[in-house]
């Protein structure tokens, strides 16, 4: 299947020859006092089933004419709302580097079904002037439409790849310089109607810099490629978050053992009994919310007596009873040696 994806670019202004389409400028109301100088002229903008080669695309653009009607309509809403209303320049390169002022407003669009025309309210203004003076000569030879916001897709016009105009939004229609450039970039009317099929390559886009690239536009022009690009740095990134997580994870559980281990201590409970009465604690406040009043029973508690040992218990039974000291005898007797008052027996 041909890609059907919508192709948008910021400006076109297809040029249209007067000569070429049977048209010349017509003027409906002369510019006098009463009206503050104004001239109102009628001029075409648009011809259905005409082929154009605009500066900016690689490919002709064919100008069906489905898009008339809905761009006539759209264009008299933006003309009444009056805001930004329809301007129109001496010059398109004007409205482009916005370095002078419009010649006039557009203040109607109309159609037949196959050409549009504007009526054009040129001011008496420097360049609005020169356009009065150039309608009254007759030698406006030129006209061309200006729209930003467009698209167009890529098809076999005639069995030649083109763009065809899917939508177009008329910012203004300005007055054309007749130049070398006007054959070139002229609007050429079909003899029939065109045999207009979708195409088999993937479409043309407008030459871009690399200035003008971004994500935003590259995700909504190749959604695939864009997907590609990130699959595997997504895997990266979730690779990294996990062992991440792990090593914050081993932390916390190091530095919970020592906690426990430190209450243990404190408390004087096997640290296997503080590790499972703090089992289901979730973090390390609650541990130590909990542990502070088995800490406090510590403090409090009376120490427990030492048990006596043997040892002990042995000096208990040979100790003196109402004497300051202990017997010690020294004299030696005939059963044997006396040590610490005990006679030992001889052989």
């Amino acid at each position: 299947m041909p890609d059907e994806t919508p192709i948008t670019a910021e400006i076109m202004a297809p040029v249209l020859m007067l000569e070429a389409i049977g048209e010349k400028i017509e003027i409906l109301a002369e510019a006098t006092p009463e009206n503050n100088g104004v001239m109102r002229v009628r001029v075409p903008w648009y011809v259905s089933n005409s082929v154009a080669r605009i500066a900016g695309f690689d490919k002709k653009i064919y100008f069906g004419g489905g898009i008339l009607a809905e761009t006539t309509d759209e264009g008299n809403r933006t003309i009444e709302a009056k805001s930004p209303g329809m301007t129109s320049y001496a010059r398109h390169a004007h409205a482009v580097t916005k370095t002078e002022l419009p010649a006039g407003n557009v203040v109607a669009l109309e159609h037949d079904g196959t050409k549009g025309h504007a009526i054009i309210e040129v001011n008496a203004t420097r360049w609005g002037q020169d356009i009065q003076a150039l309608a009254r000569a007759d030698q406006l030879r030129a006209t061309s439409l200006r729209s930003g916001r467009f698209q167009v897709v890529e098809r076999k016009v005639n069995g030649e790849v083109m763009l065809e105009a899917t939508s177009l939004a008329l910012d203004g229609i300005d007055f054309a310089p007749d130049g070398a450039a006007m054959p070139t970039y002229g609007v050429e009317v079909l003899a029939a109607e065109a045999a207009v099929e979708p195409a088999p390559t993937i479409p043309s886009r407008r030459n871009h810099s690399m200035d003008e690239i971004t994500v935003d536009g590259l995700r909504a022009e190749s959604p695939q490629v864009v997907k590609e690009i990130e699959a595997p740095l997504q895997a990266q990134i979730t690779e990294l978050q996990g062992k991440l997580d792990s090593r914050i994870q081993a932390e916390a559980d190091r530095k919970r053992d020592a906690l426990l281990a430190e209450i243990a201590t404190k408390t004087g409970k096997p640290l296997t009994e503080v590790t499972e009465l703090f089992a289901d604690a979730k973090t390390d406040a609650e541990v130590a919310t909990r542990a502070l009043p088995l800490l406090l029973e510590g403090l409090t508690s009376e120490p427990e007596a030492p048990k006596p040992t043997a040892e002990d218990r042995l000096r208990e039974m040979f100790k003196t009873s109402g004497r300051s000291q202990a017997i010690q005898a020294e004299v030696p007797t005939e059963e044997g040696p006396n040590i610490d008052g005990f006679a030992v027996p001889s052989n």
